[in-house]
């Protein structure tokens, strides 16, 4: 999808003030699961590749947003 494109160039770009309901739209809408709950939730996708993130109020650190980048890229190139 176009927009999902656009989504994540601008999470590569701009890594600074996403929310979790934000990286978590953007993993389901790319295939993954979540299958692990609690402060810390691990998203898994078919192609056998899996993120952990911090479920919080607020910003999520920029290191996870890079996670969810990386891992979405490996998620489509692995399709």
């Amino acid at each position: 999808m176009v927009h999902d494109e656009d989504l994540l160039d601008r999470m590569r770009r701009h890594p600074v003030g996403w929310r979790y309901a934000e990286l978590a739209r953007m993993l389901r809408r790319s295939g993954f699961a979540e299958s692990a709950r609690g402060s810390h939730r691990t998203w898994r996708h078919p192609a056998g590749i899996s993120v952990t993130l911090v479920d919080r109020p607020g910003d999520v650190l920029a290191l996870y947003v890079r996670k969810v980048v990386a891992a979405v890229t490996r998620a489509r190139e692995a399709e």
